[in-house]
Order: structure tokens, then C-alpha cells, then sequence
């Protein structure tokens, strides 16, 4: 499970919000392919350096560095430039690997048609959806409850539509 960026944790708290949010490593097309997360070892990763990707992938460096492996080259990507961006350079081979979250990835890979997606690769169970205030352990309990309650009436009010 991915962690959230340390700084974001001092500034607001978090209650999980969705389930099936993860990142996904992004390939081009002249990129070599991956068969772990440890393939990365030596190879240059586009990505936004204000992401918990690169937090996640500065931890791994460490690991590697450990194991006596070539750290990941991460390189920030210009601030102005979105996700989707770096998934375009990718499929123009102008990147090798990016990191992105996998709806960014699926939505694109019949446009991008260059795109070798690795979905298998330290997933997030759980987007974190943030708030803070004086009272954030009742907002906490309440979008928890909140939560289950929109899933229960989504699944009782689904009626047939007419034809």
C-alpha cells in the first residue's frame, strides 16, 4: 500500500474515498521491457517531482542503493506539464518511463497506441481524499459513514430505464 507524502500529512488529514486508484508504470516505445519495479534500476523515470510517485520511487532508490543496484534516475518533469503530458511524451518516445495513475493510462492507451502500461507495479488501495479544520476527527467519521451510505443507495435506487 502507498503511502501519503509526509508533507501533505502535516498540512490535512485523509479518509480513503475510492478503492481502485493505483499508479502504473508508462513505457514508450523503444523502452526495454520491465518485468518488476527493480527493472527500473539505472533507467531515467519522467515524473512530478510534488507526486507521492516520486516519493515512492526515491524510497525504492534507497533500496536499491542498499542492494548495491543503480539508483533510478528520476527526473522532474516541468511544473507547468500534467500527467497526461508525460504520458503523451512517452507514447512520442520522447520519455522512456513516466509514473501515472492507471485511469490516466487506460483512458489514453487507444490514443497512444505506442504505450506499454505495467499494471502491476506497487499499487495504492485507496485515493486519499483530504480535509482539515478544528474538527477533523468528526469529518473523518462522517465521510467514512458518508461513504458507505452513497455505495448503498447507489446500489437500492438503480432502477430500469425506460424504453
Amino acid at each position: 500500500m502507498r503511502q501519503l507524502s509526509t508533507s501533505l500529512r502535516q498540512v490535512v488529514d485523509f479518509v480513503p474515498l475510492a478503492s481502485s486508484l493505483h499508479d502504473v508504470v508508462v513505457a514508450g516505445p523503444d523502452a526495454p521491457p520491465l518485468s518488476s519495479l527493480d527493472d527500473l534500476s539505472g533507467k531515467d523515470v519522467y515524473l512530478l517531482k510534488n507526486s507521492v510517485s516520486w516519493e515512492n520511487l526515491t524510497a525504492l532508490n534507497q533500496k536499491l542503493a542498499a542492494n548495491k543496484k543503480p539508483r533510478i534516475s528520476l527526473i522532474a518533469a516541468d511544473a507547468n506539464l500534467e500527467r497526461d503530458d508525460l504520458v503523451e511524451m512517452a507514447n512520442a518516445g520522447m520519455v522512456q518511463y513516466t509514473v501515472t495513475l492507471s485511469q490516466t493510462a487506460q483512458l489514453w492507451k487507444n490514443v497512444f497506441t505506442n504505450l506499454k502500461i505495467y499494471e502491476d507495479f506497487y499499487q495504492m488501495s485507496g485515493f486519499p481524499g483530504g480535509f482539515n479544520g478544528s474538527m477533523q476527527h468528526q469529518l473523518q467519521v462522517y465521510f467514512a459513514e458518508f461513504k458507505g451510505q452513497i455505495r448503498l443507495q447507489a446500489s437500492i435506487q438503480r432502477k430500469p430505464r425506460p424504453d
